[in-house]
């Protein structure tokens, strides 16, 4: 009897060790950008919508790792997050560029 609920335990903790998510590097870049976009002034001010956007992005990232999803998705999730992240940046000092001058040829607008 103790053979068998040591045999049942052992195994039990060996199918939980299956369920814990791996590391995934691309979604701790997109973290790292989204709080360095979050933590920007500039895109407060100027990119607000692009920043929502962009943690939208991370949080399908975080929600198809939480699921156990294939770890590809999870990768290719991960990168968009941070290509929007890093996009809410740039729309944010090109608008603040704009915002401080008047362009003759109106390529700000």
């Amino acid at each position: 009897m103790r053979i068998v609920l040591g045999s049942v335990a052992a195994a039990i903790a060996v199918s939980g060790c299956a369920f814990v998510p791996k590391a995934y590097p691309r979604l701790d870049e997109a973290r790292e950008a989204h709080m360095r976009a979050a933590a920007d002034p500039e895109v407060a001010l100027h990119a607000s919508a692009e920043l929502r956007v962009a943690a939208e992005a991370l949080e399908s990232a975080v929600a198809a790792r939480n699921t156990l999803a294939d770890p590809a998705v999870v990768d290719h999730l991960a990168y968009v997050a941070k290509q929007r992240a890093v996009i809410s940046i740039e729309v944010a000092s090109l608008r603040s560029t704009c915002a401080g001058r008047r362009s003759p040829r109106g390529w700000c607008r």
